[in-house]
């Protein structure tokens, strides 16, 4: 599916919306069309906080009673953030 919306032959499970190009509206397309094809009651802001394949995977598959929390989310998206900046980083200094 993220191939379709991104115009693309390959995308990684840990590939970010955001990184791919991802935009608002684009965001909005993929949030109906997980809904349409899981038929899952899915909160928009899951696909912010679940930016990835994997981790989005990962979220719908946890039973309720696993421990998720919205700490959690906050923890992994810092942990994602502090990622990216080193990788600029990295990125800046070769």
């Amino acid at each position: 599916m993220w191939q379709e919306l991104f115009g693309v032959e390959h995308v990684s499970l840990d590939d970010g919306f955001f990184e791919l190009g991802g935009h608002s509206l684009l965001l909005i397309r993929a949030h109906t069309r997980l809904k349409e094809v899981l038929r899952v009651d899915l909160p928009i802001v899951a696909l912010l906080q679940y930016p990835t394949i994997r981790a989005l995977a990962r979220h719908l598959t946890q039973s309720p009673s696993s421990g998720a929390t919205p700490q959690a989310a906050m923890d992994r998206a810092q942990k994602q953030r502090e990622a990216q900046q080193r990788r600029r980083t990295l990125v800046r200094r070769s």
